[in-house]
Parts: structure tokens; C-alpha cells; sequence
């Protein structure tokens, strides 16, 4: 055996993958590196409600590579550091350009623990080719504007696969989810306003930033853990297959003061 530097003996290894699980699921919890919810419509979904609350797509390359059951798609660093455009196409595939919108989802569901979830704030991340048929489908309407209710279909699998928007009767967003939606988009206020500052922006969206939050890449270090780990499982198989995306990650209510919402001219709906 030449290589010895691939394992070690003892329980550290294992305590210390729980506790970076446990500093993951915090983040996402948080909004930290995760932001957002993702938004995802199954093979044999039926059509799904959504009102987007983005004109423009955030624009990102992703990576994707395939390990224990589940799809990554990391979003690419962009420069000659990136680990992901590092490995060979054979490992990790080729960046792709993606899109990125902030809508809401209308679907309710519950979760194992009896939590119920409707009207949430997603990310969808679709592939450019989605992006520019979301367009047309918006260009198609009255308003020509894909900030509106729509009801969304998905038919085919794999490159076959084709979305479509349909528009629906659209009203102003209540004021019971507008407030909804300002606390959840709150937490990105902070680093928003920095931003803007060190941007020298009187004006960028802050569904936009938020998006931007959402779908930013990890740190050049965290990316090489994640390709390192993706190395490391290659052969291992096992692993569930990624669900909906919609899991229970709800945190208990703690008291706290209240959170800065901003002013109504800092949204759009």
C-alpha cells in the first residue's frame, strides 16, 4: 500500500464531520452561506403557483457532480482558484450558465413534524435556455413582465426537460404576506446596505441581493473540502436521493429585538 495518506484510525474524523454538519445546518437555519430556500418541481409534479418578485436573473455558473444519491451543484468561484474547474470533466462536470429568481412558492406542505409551510420565498436556479423561455412566456402577455402570478409546468427529464409559464390572474400582495416577507428578507438588510456602500449603489433590489446571497459561492477552502469529500465517497454509493429540497429546517422562536424590516421603497411587491 503506497498511499497511506487516504484514512486515520479513531473517532475524531467522525466528530468532526457531525460537528461541521451541525455548523451547516445552523447556517441554513440562519440564512447564513444558504439564504433562501431552493426551489424545486418534481418529474410527476403537477403545476405549481409561483409569483416571481424578480424581473432579472441573477447570473451564476454552477458545477455539478453526482455523489451518495445526491446531485451538487456548487456555484464556480470564477477564477483560475476554483477547485470544482480544477478536477478533470470525468469528476466534476463542466460549468454551466444558470439563472437565478426570487419567487413565491404557493405550494403547502407539512412536514414529518406536523409543520405546515405555504407562500414561501425561494431561489430557483434554472439553466440559461429556461431563462431566456421564462422570457419569452413573460414577453407573450399583456404586461410583458414575468413579476407576476403564473402557474408552472414541467414536462421531460434530464436535457429534455422543458418549463413553461402560464400567466394567472394576478393581485397586489396582501398585507399580511408582505410583512411575511419582509422579516424573512430582513436578515440580508445588514450586508445589503454594505453592499450598496462599497458598491457605490443609491439603488440595487433587495430581492436581488438576497438572491445573490442565496446562490454565492463557498469559500475557495470549503469548496476543496466539498470536491475532497466528493473524492473521498467516489465508489461508496449508498446515500438517499435528494428530495424536494423543502425540508423542515424551522429554528424555535427565540426572543429577540425586533428585526430592522427598512422602508417600503426597499421592495417590490
Amino acid at each position: 500500500m503506497d498511499n497511506d495518506k487516504f484514512f486515520n484510525v479513531g473517532y475524531d474524523g467522525i466528530d468532526d464531520e457531525l460537528e461541521q454538519q451541525k455548523e451547516r445546518k445552523k447556517k441554513y437555519q440562519e440564512g447564513g452561506g444558504y439564504g433562501l430556500r431552493d426551489f424545486w418541481m418534481k418529474i410527476d409534479e403537477e403545476d405549481v403557483l409561483v409569483r416571481y418578485l424578480t424581473e432579472e436573473p441573477v447570473v451564476i455558473d454552477r458545477h455539478s457532480f453526482y455523489v451518495n444519491g445526491n446531485w451538487e451543484r456548487p456555484t464556480c468561484l470564477g477564477d483560475e482558484d476554483c477547485p470544482y474547474c480544477k478536477c478533470p470533466e470525468e469528476i466534476v462536470n463542466k460549468k454551466r450558465r444558470e439563472g437565478a429568481h426570487l419567487l413565491v412558492d404557493h405550494r403547502e406542505w407539512e412536514t414529518k413534524e406536523g409543520n405546515i409551510y405555504k407562500d414561501e420565498l425561494k431561489v430557483g436556479v434554472w439553466a440559461a435556455s429556461h431563462i431566456a423561455g421564462f422570457r419569452k412566456d413573460a414577453k407573450e402577455t399583456e404586461e410583458g413582465k414575468l413579476m407576476r402570478e403564473w402557474k408552472m409546468t414541467r414536462t421531460g427529464t434530464g436535457p429534455q426537460t422543458v418549463y413553461r409559464l402560464f400567466p394567472k390572474k394576478t393581485e397586489p400582495v396582501s398585507e399580511e404576506l408582505k410583512e411575511a416577507f419582509k422579516k424573512v428578507l430582513s436578515k440580508f438588510i445588514p450586508e445589503w446596505k454594505q453592499f450598496k456602500e462599497r458598491r457605490k449603489l443609491d439603488k440595487f433590489p433587495l430581492e436581488r441581493f438576497a438572491v445573490a446571497k442565496t446562490v454565492a459561492p463557498l469559500s475557495e477552502e470549503e469548496a476543496q473540502k466539498l470536491v475532497d469529500a466528493y473524492m473521498a465517497s467516489k465508489g461508496g454509493g449508498g446515500g438517499k436521493k435528494k428530495d424536494s429540497g423543502d425540508k423542515d429546517t424551522a429554528t424555535k422562536e427565540q426572543k429577540q429585538e425586533p428585526a430592522d424590516l427598512g422602508d417600503d421603497e426597499d421592495y417590490s411587491f
